[in-house]
């Protein structure tokens, strides 16, 4: 990994508040896309071939939440869904989401607070790389359930090696319990960068759930 990646990853993963993490993504938005892909990303894909096992592409609309540059849109556009809405922290990631063209409505907003979409706004909400620490709290689960129309998918990527997931994991766990929501499927464990051995150790596994 070039020292260039490594100065953006830390920047953005060891960020100490929201406006800290905001710097963090516009300094690397322009280069986001070459750098990640350059290390194998897998997350997008696995969350796009999710969507197109549980959702058809006539269900719309859809939340790419926590959209970036918007590579799952640029996926979920390829495999035929039209009506996608991308929402994301950064302004800056979501200029260059925008210019895909892939995305109808793009909204800023912050996982954690409250969204600005209608109760069972949603057919399907998908989260890629986006539930991590530092970037969305587990209490942002409950705002998913609420845009997410009845019998809604949601398709999320976590990492998971480690203890990384464990507050995401009980807060999917308390939803489930409380009949919010239930348990669809999941993938394999997926090494989020294949392709750079420097970072082996970070694990993703795609969760699918839906609304009760």
């Amino acid at each position: 990994m070039t020292d260039t990646r490594q100065e953006h990853l830390r920047d953005v993963y060891g960020a100490s508040d929201l406006e800290e993490l905001r710097r963090g993504y516009a300094a690397w938005a322009e280069q986001y896309d070459r750098d990640v892909m350059a290390m194998g990303y897998q997350t997008p894909g696995i969350v796009a071939g999710m969507m197109g096992r549980h959702v058809p592409p006539s269900q719309s609309p859809v939340l790419d939440c926590g959209a970036g540059t918007g590579l799952v849109g640029l996926l979920l556009a390829g495999l035929g869904y039209e009506d996608i809405a991308a929402l994301d922290m950064s302004e800056d990631m979501l200029v260059v989401a925008q210019a895909r063209g892939c995305y109808g409505d793009v909204r800023r907003g912050v996982l954690g607070e409250a969204l600005d979409y209608a109760d069972g706004a949603f057919a399907a909400v998908v989260a890629s790389g986006v539930f991590t620490v530092g970037h969305a709290p587990a209490s942002a689960y409950d705002e998913i359930v609420r845009i997410l129309q009845r019998g809604g998918i949601f398709i999320v990527s976590e990492r998971v090696d480690g203890d990384a997931n464990a507050a995401y994991r009980a807060r999917r766990d308390e939803l489930e319990q409380g009949g919010r929501w239930r348990f669809v499927d999941q993938s394999e464990l997926l090494t989020i960068f294949p392709l750079e051995p420097a970072e082996a150790e970070l694990r993703h596994r795609v969760f699918v759930y839906q609304r009760n």
